[in-house]
């Protein structure tokens, strides 16, 4: 995704902080996102929003006119097989990917635009393969160990070959970690995680009372 666009959207959300939060399959981001919504944050879902965008026929009929019949259900998009085919082909998933990112970007930044809170938390596990990091004020890598992690994705009720082609889709934990600003480790129970969530919701707050 073009950075220049992605920073273009940043600058019309200077009255807003954006904190960008990444990592493996099975790390417990999304339970993070969660906690910091609870403690104020407007959290949105890139995986989410592309999701609705899928929904809508502007949106899947070219996806529709690029992969063929073997994604759709009729003429309506079947998002199960659409996941099976790119992860099995690298050149349709990065041909998805580039399409669907500009959408999911705009989105982003009008529900944030739109929303009357300061701070934003947006769960993007692309963030850095995609560059939607340059539209963040900080970044987060949740981590876990592997066996939490394995544990997690069983109960999700993803194969080990699903887990395995969506890890290789994506940068490593390592290198996600090194990446991040913040690394938040998520190896013990919920209500250690609700309580990192609110130590940094805490920190965040000070630093927009600030204009940071």
């Amino acid at each position: 995704m073009d950075r220049k666009y992605i920073e273009k959207l940043k600058s019309g959300l200077k009255d807003k902080f954006v904190l960008a939060v990444t990592g493996v399959p099975g790390c417990g981001k999304s339970l993070f996102c969660l906690f910091m919504s609870k403690f104020g944050a407007h959290y949105l879902s890139a995986d989410e929003i592309a999701g609705k965008l899928l929904t809508k026929k502007k949106c899947y009929s070219k996806i529709l006119k690029e992969f063929g019949s073997s994604v759709s259900d009729g003429n309506l998009l079947n998002k199960g097989k659409l996941a099976k085919a790119v992860f099995k082909n690298k050149g349709k998933r990065r041909w998805l990917e580039n399409y669907l990112h500009p959408f999911i970007a705009s989105e982003i930044y009008s529900e944030i635009k739109k929303s009357k809170k300061k701070i934003a938390v947006v769960e993007a596990p692309l963030l850095f393969e995609s560059g939607f990091d340059s539209f963040a004020d900080m970044t987060v890598c949740v981590t876990s160990g592997l066996r939490n992690i394995n544990s997690r994705l069983k109960a999700r009720g993803w194969t080990p070959e699903q887990a395995k082609a969506r890890a290789k889709a994506q940068f490593s934990q390592r290198k996600k970690t090194a990446l991040c600003d913040i690394a938040v480790e998520n190896n013990a129970t919920q209500k250690e995680l609700e309580a990192r969530a609110g130590e940094l919701s805490k920190f965040l707050r000070g630093l927009v009372q600030q204009d940071f």
